[in-house]
């Protein structure tokens, strides 16, 4: 089924400078421009082109009920993509994504940073920074914790850059709980943020409680 501009949703056309960063050998993609034409059911129907009006394309991203979202690429007209798992498959991601920094001076700064986001469909997580050693949390310890479904509970901030050594630690007693979708409870900490010295190849631990 097609998506038409006044199916369910009415675009307010609106027009949407989006930068599609770098491809794999980190070679600039380039901007383009895009706008939503309109959505229902089925999914929601885009059009884009290049700055300059060539490579006018559309499409429709289809709704897939068993996933959080539907991935595209822009890239030869436009097609659906497979990168995330079934929605009920899968508790964590580990993979670098954009952070919102807001601070005084800079109140909308976007940086790129490796860390952990959990599964939005079903998952909680809880952060325990009250310095409880990994080794004694139990199962009890559960009902004094704060679970959300915030899926960046997790993070970036379990890591820390140390000036003295130019290298990333991982901060002591930065522990977490997760609550997956079946109701099972796992606590988890990083232990390192190298592996033969490369940076961003994440290790940790975790066990069910």
């Amino acid at each position: 089924m097609g998506v038409e501009v006044g199916d369910s949703i009415i675009s307010n056309g609106q027009i949407y400078l989006i930068d599609r960063g770098y491809d794999i050998a980190f070679n600039r993609l380039g901007f383009v421009k895009m706008k939503i034409d309109g959505a229902n059911a089925s999914g929601v129907k885009i059009t884009w082109a290049n700055l300059d009006g060539s490579g006018l394309s559309s499409m429709v991203i289809t709704k897939e009920p068993d996933y959080n979202f539907g991935f595209a690429t822009l890239n030869n007209g436009g097609a659906m993509v497979d990168v995330e798992p079934l929605k009920t498959d899968w508790d964590i991601v580990f993979t670098q994504y954009v952070y919102i920094y807001r601070t005084v001076d800079y109140p909308y700064y976007p940086y790129l940073v490796t860390g952990a986001l959990h599964n939005r469909s079903g998952v909680e997580t809880a952060a325990d920074s009250s310095g409880t050693e990994y080794e004694t949390i139990a199962i009890a310890d559960t009902s004094d914790l704060d679970f959300v479904t915030r899926y960046d509970v997790i993070g970036y901030d379990w890591k820390f850059y140390d000036f003295n050594t130019a290298l990333y630690a991982i901060k002591p007693n930065k522990n977490f709980v997760v609550r997956s979708r079946n109701n099972r409870y796992f606590k988890l900490r990083f232990t390192d943020f190298y592996k033969e010295g490369i940076k961003g190849n994440i290790v940790f631990e975790f066990q069910e409680l």
